[in-house]
This record gives C-alpha cells, structure tokens and sequence, in this order.
C-alpha cells in the first residue's frame, strides 16, 4: 500500500486536551450533514470475503437496527476546521435490500444524512455509487489584518467503509474538502478523513440478531505490515447523577501492524492519550473485528492525570482500509481499575504507512 502524497503530522485544531466538545452550528447555522444518494452508477465494490477454508462466504448479514449512541469526527491538514464531537441524540439506523443497506443517520440537531452500501461481508459493507458531497464543513481565511473568517465547506466521498463489531458500528470515510464557492484566500481543497461511531443502546432493539463472526484466509489480507504515522480523534462522556461532561481530545502516535496467521496484531505508541496493543481478527482482506485478547488503554480525561487505563474487557473495534488510510475505530467504557469507572471513550486512529 503506497503512502499519501501528504504529511502525515495533521493540525490538532480539533481537540486540545481537556476542551469540552460542543457540537456547536458553524458560522451561525446549523451543520447540514444531508448527504442523498445520486442517480450515477454503482462502482463495483472489493470482491466477497474468503473463508479460512479458502470459499466464498455464505451471504453477507450485516447487523440491521437502530444505533443511538453517536460520536463523529473529521480529520484533514489543509485550512478546514478538523473536529470531533459526541452526538449523544444522534440516530443511525441501517436497513437491508437485498445486499444493499440503506444507511440513515438523524444527528443531535434533527438534520438527515443517507448513504448506501453493499455489504460484502458479515461486518462490512462499502459504498457502491458516487454520493452527493457531504455539506457543513468549514474553511478558515486569513485575511486583512489577521482577521479569520469562517467559509462554508463540503466533502466530495471517494470511499467509504461500513463496519461492525460487538452491537456497534463503524462508519469511514475517505475525500477531499473543498470550498463551496471562491473565499478571499481562493477556492481551496484538501484530503479528508471522517468518521462516525454508533453504539446499540438498550432501548434500540435490532431488527436482525448478531451475526456470526466471519473469518478470512490469512492470505488474503490487504494490509501492510510495519509503521503507520497516525492522528487520534477521542470524545470521551461522563453521566454522573445531573451532570454530563463531554471532552476531546487527540494527539500524533505510530502505529504498527504485525500478522500471525488470520490475526492482526497492532500496537500503538507515542500518543498522550490513547495507546496498546489490540489483536484484531482478519473477517475480509480490508478489515479486521477486535478480539478479547489486548486492549487500548487511555486516559481518563474528566479527572486529572496522564496515566492511561485499558477499557473494560467489552469494548469493540475494527482495523478498516478506505483507499490508502487506515482505521482503527473503538468504542468501549473505561474499567473499573481506572480512576473513572464507566466513563465513555469513542474515536479513530487514522493513519498513513511510512
């Protein structure tokens, strides 16, 4: 896998530690993330997952439901504002025709987002028709006198990726933010990441039962082995009686990924915030569903330190390949040895091979 023609060492605008993330509109509106399918014609999607026995897996079930617990983040090192905030009334809802899922995404302001994918496998799904770009992203111009101005900004998809593991979903995506009309500093793009994370509450009943877990031939992975340069995006969420605290945070680390037979090994080091090593099983040749063996450890964020604790034995996340960036999405609660039992961590890693 060849390496972004980019630097790999991204602004951390998004998320100083300790900063509370609000999901406030942009330049006085409202976020308009209404993104509908368009007419074009269906890009031809990764081909089917292989079994360890070398078959074709049986017909794709990708989990169907209603997922209402949201964090969402975008990453991008040109002047868009990167952000990542909890969308704690966000609604995703997936729904199945035929192979094709119907993605709908409500978030916490009421506004509607549609994507649709195939599903290849029991855990992912790729987009397989060009969407309408992505609306409510942001650009910074400098202009006379240091003065910054906000400009509206949209996302133009090139890939994306649905994945899921333990009642939660992962969705990816890959692009390039450009301005919406000229600004002063002129009509300006960049690449993007962006990415959203959904979990299973107890009031949202699924329409299908969990699949069983897949698995792929060792063989057929896509994954490159060695060192990644990466940037973290982490919201972490706190209900305690009354009060509800919500926190970003985020930092440049490296990742790097081994391989023992269908299992991917990543461990990842030189970020603040999150670290580990994650054992992840390979379920098609671009991703990969954790498994119980290894686990993240973070800091707590909603009280002071830098010690880092694992999440709960519980927590999920998949490793997933979008073009040339890598994901490494995770959702989980802080255990009970940590100084903040219970408390919400939700984020991506996303990252570029050295």
């Amino acid at each position: 896998m060849a390496a972004k023609n980019r630097s790999v060492r991204r602004s951390r605008r998004f998320a100083a530690a300790g900063l509370v993330a609000l999901a406030l509109p942009a330049c006085g509106g409202k976020l308009d993330w209404a993104a509908a399918p368009s007419d074009a014609e269906d890009a031809s999607p990764p081909g089917a997952a292989v079994g360890s026995d070398g078959g074709t897996l049986p017909e794709p079930e990708f989990p169907l439901g209603t997922f209402a617990l949201c964090a969402r983040g975008m990453l991008n090192e040109g002047e868009f504002m990167s952000r990542a905030f909890v969308e704690d009334g966000g609604v995703l809802t997936v729904t199945r025709s035929g192979n094709q899922l119907d993605v709908r995404y409500v978030n916490t302001y009421g506004e509607k987002s549609a994507f649709e994918f195939e599903a290849t496998s029991n855990s992912l799904a790729t987009i397989v028709r060009p969407q309408e770009p992505v609306l409510g992203y942001v650009s910074e111009c400098v202009e006379d006198l240091g003065a910054i101005d906000l400009y509206p900004a949209e996302l133009t998809i090139s890939a994306g990726a649905l994945t899921y593991d333990a009642d939660t979903v992962f969705l990816t995506l890959g692009g390039t933010l450009t301005d919406t009309d000229t600004t002063p500093c002129g009509l300006r793009s960049a690449p993007a990441e962006h990415w959203l994370t959904c979990e299973r509450s107890e009031s949202a009943v699924p329409s299908s039962s969990p699949p069983a877990r897949a698995r792929a031939n060792d063989s057929t992975s896509r994954f490159a082995l060695g060192d990644y340069a990466c940037t973290s995006q982490i919201e972490t969420f706190l209900h305690d009686g009354g009060t509800t605290m919500y926190m970003g945070s985020g930092d440049d680390g490296t990742l790097t990924l081994s391989q023992s037979g269908a299992e991917i090994i990543a461990t990842y080091g030189g970020d603040r915030f999150f670290g580990g090593t994650m054992n992840f099983a390979l379920t098609t040749a671009t991703s990969a569903q954790a498994e119980s063996s290894g686990s993240p450890s973070l800091t707590c964020e909603v009280v002071p330190g830098d010690t880092k604790f694992p999440l709960s034995q519980g927590w999920s996340g998949t490793l997933t390949l979008v073009e040339d960036t890598l994901f490494l999405s995770f959702s989980g609660t802080m255990g009970a040895n940590s100084q903040c039992s219970g408390t919400k961590k939700m984020g991506s890693v996303m990252c570029t091979k050295l």
